[in-house]
C-alpha cells in the first residue's frame, strides 16, 4: 500500500511538473507570436513614416531666446531679413508645410493623428486618438485586435496638440518595441545626447525639447496625466525626476507632451518622458 500511494504521489507530482511546462511553453509561444504580429503591423506603417526635416539635426538651436536678447529687424545688428551677419547659415523652418505621409495615414485611418519619433530610441509610431483611454490598449490602428495596442493621444487631449499638456501612452513590451526603450532616458548621459523628439502632424511638424524623465507611483499619476495642467507642472517636474533632468527655465505659456508607459522595476509603477513644445 505504501509503495502505491507513492507511485501515486509520483505520478501527480510529474503530472503537474508536465502541466506548469506545457503552460509555460504555450505563453512562451503565444507572447513570440505577439511580438511577431507588432512587428508586422508596424512594419506595413512604416511606409507612412514621415522624414524628419533638415532643421531636426541635434545640434539645431531651439528657437526660445530671453525677451531681452531678441534682435528684431532693422536693429543695426541685423540685416534686412533680420538675421544677424555673424550667425551661421541655419535651415529655415517653413510657416506652413504638408507631411503627405500623415495625409495618407489619416486618410486610410481616420482615427490616426499623427506620427512620433523619439531619436535614438525604437519610437517611431503612428499615434492614434479613441473615444477612451482604452480602445487602442489592445487594437491596432485598424481597430482589429493586437497585444502590443497602438500609441495613442489621451481623449481629452486636443487633436493638434494645442493643449497645455498632450500625452501620448503607449506599451513597455519586454522585447523593446513600442514605448519599451524609453526606458533609456533614466540615464542622465542618455538623456544629454537626445535633446529633442518630434511629432509629425498634417500642416505641422512639433519639436519638442526633452526637459524630464520621471518614474513615478501611482499616487503621482495624477499630476502627469492632467490635459490641463498649471504654471507650476514644469518645476514639478523637475523636481520629481530622480532619473534624469535639465536646467531649463520655464514660462507660463509653456506648452509639454508627455510620453507615458510602464516600468517593469516597480509595481505599477510608470516611466514618464516629458517634452516641452519649441515651436
Amino acid at each position: 500500500m505504501k509503495r502505491k500511494r507513492i507511485r501515486i504521489i509520483l505520478y501527480v507530482l510529474i503530472v503537474v511538473l508536465l502541466g506548469v511546462f506545457g503552460y509555460s511553453v504555450y505563453r512562451y509561444l503565444s507572447i513570440q507570436k505577439d511580438y511577431r504580429e507588432e512587428q508586422k503591423a508596424h512594419d506595413l506603417l512604416l511606409q507612412y513614416r514621415p522624414e524628419l526635416p533638415v532643421w531636426a539635426d541635434p545640434d539645431y538651436p531651439v528657437q526660445t531666446l530671453p525677451e531681452q536678447e531678441t534682435i528684431s529687424p532693422g536693429h543695426p545688428e541685423t540685416d534686412p531679413q533680420g538675421q544677424s551677419p555673424d550667425s551661421p547659415d541655419q535651415p529655415e523652418r517653413p510657416e506652413k508645410l504638408t507631411n503627405e505621409s500623415i495625409l495618407r495615414l489619416r486618410q486610410d485611418y481616420p482615427n490616426a493623428v499623427g506620427w512620433i519619433t523619439v531619436p535614438g530610441t525604437d519610437v517611431d509610431y503612428p499615434i492614434v486618438q479613441g473615444k477612451d483611454n482604452s480602445y487602442y490598449l489592445r487594437r491596432g490602428i485598424d481597430g482589429k485586435y493586437l497585444y502590443a495596442g497602438v500609441p495613442f493621444l489621451d481623449y481629452r487631449c486636443p487633436s493638434d496638440f494645442s493643449g497645455s499638456n498632450s500625452i501620448i501612452f503607449g506599451h513597455n513590451l519586454r522585447n523593446g518595441s513600442m514605448f519599451g526603450t524609453l526606458s533609456k532616458f533614466k540615464q542622465q548621459s542618455f538623456f544629454a545626447q537626445h535633446r529633442f523628439f518630434y511629432v509629425f502632424l498634417e500642416h505641422r511638424t512639433i519639436q519638442a525639447e526633452v526637459i524630464a524623465c520621471l518614474v513615478i507611483t501611482p499616487d503621482q499619476a495624477p499630476y502627469v496625466f492632467e490635459p490641463e495642467v498649471s504654471a507650476d507642472f514644469a518645476a514639478d517636474c523637475l523636481r520629481d525626476a530622480r532619473c534624469a533632468r535639465s536646467d531649463a527655465v520655464f514660462s507660463e505659456a509653456d506648452r509639454f507632451i508627455t510620453l507615458a508607459t510602464c516600468d517593469y522595476e516597480k509595481d505599477n509603477s510608470r516611466v514618464i518622458l516629458i517634452g516641452r513644445i519649441c515651436n
